[in-house]
């Protein structure tokens, strides 16, 4: 999983950081689209509030990491993780913080990506 020179410990990191950057750009996107936009785009027809700026800006540095795993490390097995995780963070964060329902398909889901995970870190 790990090229030359990066260790278990600083891509864990990444990671985190990544997922931290990605699920709040994501988290201010959708709060921003009820806020008070402060930009308006009328060319497309859209405006944009400072939750919005904010969270493509988090979403953009994300991307940025991600740019960065798919160069430098095995991005069949690290892809696959963070996307997982990622999906799973945001189910929680659209649970807790804008009050969504969970079906239980979703429930499923969730079983789905936990196991998927687990078989990818596994069978590296």
């Amino acid at each position: 999983m790990f090229r030359k020179g990066y260790d278990m410990f600083s891509t864990i990191v990444l990671c985190g950081v990544y997922l931290l950057l990605a699920v709040a750009g994501m988290t201010f996107i959708k709060s921003g689209h009820n806020s008070e936009s402060v930009i308006n785009l009328s060319v497309i027809g859209a405006s944009l509030s400072v939750r919005t700026i904010m969270g493509i800006v988090f979403y953009g540095l994300s991307f940025m990491i991600f740019v960065f795993y798919v160069s430098k490390l095995n991005i069949g097995i690290v892809i696959p993780l963070i996307s997982g995780l990622n999906s799973m963070a945001v189910v929680i964060i659209g649970y807790y913080i804008f009050k969504e329902q969970i079906t239980i398909g979703q429930y499923i889901g969730i079983a789905f990506i936990i196991l998927g995970t687990v078989l990818i870190g596994i069978y590296k």
